[in-house]
């Protein structure tokens, strides 16, 4: 960070420095130096390394906060070079602040295995980004995770991710997870069946994401923990396009006289950014133009791709 005095008065000043104070802890330090020729303040900061509990945790505390959203306060504690006219100079800020957070959290698929023997426990893996404004090194390297689904206002699954490690570099963190969706009780099993049919019937499927994060991370200063930042959003899954299915080819294989068995080939196209693999056969009614049943189509071990075309 630079200041430039555009006005017709010089100042001349000797370097000085700014220690950050949180927590009654000096946790970083703030360099200025002055340039004669062009009446300019520059400002580099650092923080420091922690060489005692007190200041560890101090850190900590500011990460949380940062991460949560909440306020800060600082004091800022100015001491000038001891040769400069202002060397007797003790300056004190205290500034309540609040540093946002920006993030935007990047889905890069989802995988859905729904188990006949295990129907209300689906397997759930999610491939993801997380890009954040560049404030200061986060250094996260392992996360782990409880997530609470709200459906109609009443919460009705968890998602426990234990401690995974994670890619976090130039403002990106990337991070892979499987875990197995638990319905919290028996009444709950109408709003999962709910959720599926509304997926496979194109319908628009709405419903809350709360929980808590739990993050390890390497700082300048040390290792810290952050445990239980909150955080809570809404989930919206919708088809852009419909899902279409493309009979390719049909071959007759066997025929009686009332019955007609045929093989076809046919595409499907997903343009959803998720995978459904029901690991179950799945029948597809034939209808005519005057939309009558002409004939049933069983896919076994139904598997639909995401944001591709698959072929059955």
């Amino acid at each position: 960070m630079n200041i430039t005095n555009t006005s017709q008065i010089k100042v001349e000043l000797n370097n000085m420095s700014f220690d950050i104070k949180y927590m009654n802890q000096i946790i970083g330090k703030v360099f200025s130096s002055f340039s004669n020729n062009n009446n300019t303040l520059s400002f580099n900061e650092r923080l420091l390394p922690s060489n005692t509990k007190e200041k560890l945790d101090a850190i900590t505390n500011a990460f949380f906060k940062i991460l949560s959203g909440e306020e800060l306060k600082f004091t800022f504690e100015a001491r000038t070079s001891s040769d400069s006219w202002l060397s007797s100079l003790n300056v004190i800020i205290t500034k309540e602040t609040k540093i946002n957070f920006n993030y935007e959290f990047i889905e890069r698929g989802w995988n859905f295995k729904l188990d006949p023997n295990e129907q209300y426990s689906p397997e759930i893996s999610l491939q993801h980004e997380i890009k954040y404004s560049n404030l200061f090194p986060l250094g996260i390297y392992k996360i782990s995770c409880k997530i609470i689904l709200i459906y109609k206002e009443s919460q009705f699954a968890t998602l426990n991710i234990p401690y995974t490690t994670v890619s976090d570099s130039l403002g990106t963190i990337e991070s892979n997870f499987t875990t197995k969706l638990e319905i919290l009780t028996e009444d709950f099993k109408d709003s999962f069946n709910e959720l599926v049919k509304k997926i496979f019937t194109l319908e628009d499927v709405v419903f809350t994401v709360k929980g808590e994060l739990n993050v390890k991370a390497k700082t300048p200063v040390g290792d810290i923990n952050m445990e239980k930042i909150q955080f809570n959003f809404d989930k919206n899954f919708k088809y852009q396009t419909q899902p279409r299915i493309l009979i390719k080819s049909m071959e007759i294989v066997k025929a009686t006289r009332g019955t007609i068995e045929f093989k076809g080939l046919a595409t499907i196209i997903n343009s959803l950014n998720f995978e459904i693999e029901l690991r179950s056969n799945v029948e597809f009614d034939l209808l005519s133009d005057q939309n009558i049943k002409v004939a049933n189509m069983t896919i076994e071990n139904f598997k639909l791709k995401r944001k591709n075309e698959d072929t059955v």
